[in-house]
């Protein structure tokens, strides 16, 4: 019994117990999905391995500015006989950011840690519960929402050459990941970006409210508004990088878009339903004044009433009144369908979350 313990206690894997705490998170750039972390990182375990030798910082980038100092020369034996060494680093990673719901959006900062030269059979990382984070870190506009402090064997689709067995396909690896899941501000989206694209919007509702022969100020308001709306968006969204990838807020810079054209059109159409209410009210006067003039010829003698063109009604006022109708609509229907529509693209992107 002796024996069979202690032959499987010979197979069983080097746990080694790896920890982090996160002293401050930087310098978010989402055009390269990098970030700068300064962390202390810690390893303890018992046995003949030594972990530190073979250890990664898998998503680390910019490998000549990192900066991993050991805090002991030799790693040093605790009171319980297991061994011990901590580094403080600091140096960029990456990790793939999804930009669909911004700004409205949820992101990972992690670091990811993987020893590079024993299978899990012979060393496997277990997270220490006592990693954590600085208490009073905080990122200028973000939340933390979540931390994650996980070990696990990772499935690579690979031997990495080193297969001996037909057939086989799959190494795995020992991973540890440390990091924080951020939400953006919600005071970014309602009190920065809100607010400049709804006063652009507003003026073109209300500038429907002028008469249709202003035609000029109508379309001109309107069209100095798409412009606007374009710096704004390109405004916005440049931090982020320019790749096919839509936005949240594309989506409602395209509404904003469709909602300005269609009011444009509008005060189009209705400027020509104008005019041709003009034209026919003047060929109507002229009708009646030449029949006036030609029953004053027939007969000079007669007592002919004089036309008064104050109670006469006129052809174009039932285009008018359209046009009158057409305005209302769009008064009211607009910031409606606007917001409805905003509504929409929320909620259809609700669940585009980091997961």
């Amino acid at each position: 019994m002796i024996v069979l313990a202690l032959a499987l206690l010979a197979a069983a894997p080097q746990e080694v117990r790896v920890g982090v705490y996160l002293k401050n998170v930087d310098g978010l750039d989402f055009r390269n999905n990098s970030y700068s972390l300064s962390f202390d990182l810690w390893l303890r375990w018992k046995g003949e391995i030594d972990p530190t030798k073979t250890l990664l910082l898998a998503n680390a980038i910019d490998n000549w500015a990192m900066t991993m100092v050991p805090a002991y020369e030799q790693p040093k034996t605790l009171d319980d006989g297991s061994r011990y060494q901590r580094f403080t680093v600091e140096g960029r990673f990456y990790h793939k950011f999804w930009l669909g719901t911004f700004p409205l959006d949820w992101q990972k900062v992690v670091v990811e840690i993987e020893d590079t030269a024993h299978p899990p059979s012979a060393l496997v990382y277990v997270a220490d519960p006592a990693a954590a984070t600085r208490a009073d870190l905080t990122l200028p506009g973000w939340d933390i929402v979540e931390k994650y402090n996980v070990a696990a064997i990772m499935q690579l689709d690979t031997t990495r050459g080193e297969g001996t067995v037909p057939g086989e396909t799959r190494a795995s690896v020992s991973r540890y990941r440390y990091g924080l899941k951020i939400m953006r501000s919600p005071s970014y989206f309602w009190f920065k970006v809100l607010p400049p694209i709804l006063m652009v919007i507003v003026s073109c509702f209300f500038v429907i409210r002028l008469q249709a022969r202003s035609v000029d100020v109508r379309a001109g308001t309107i069209v100095v508004a798409l412009l606007t709306e374009v710096f704004l968006q390109q405004q916005f969204e440049a931090p982020l990088p320019g790749v096919g990838l839509q936005f949240l807020l594309d989506h409602v810079f395209n509404l904003s878009y469709f909602v300005m054209v269609a009011l444009l059109v509008e005060s189009i159409i209705v400027a020509r339903l104008w005019d041709r209410a003009l034209r026919l009210d003047e060929q109507h006067l002229l009708t009646v004044q030449r029949r006036h003039d030609a029953a004053l010829a027939a007969a000079p003698n007669a007592a002919v009433q004089g036309v008064d063109y104050a109670s006469s009604a006129l052809p174009g006022d039932a285009l008018r009144r359209l046009i009158d109708r057409c305005d209302r609509l769009c008064f009211i229907g607009a910031p409606v369908l606007y917001v409805f529509g905003c509504v929409l693209i929320v909620w259809l992107t609700r669940g585009q979350l980091i997961i």
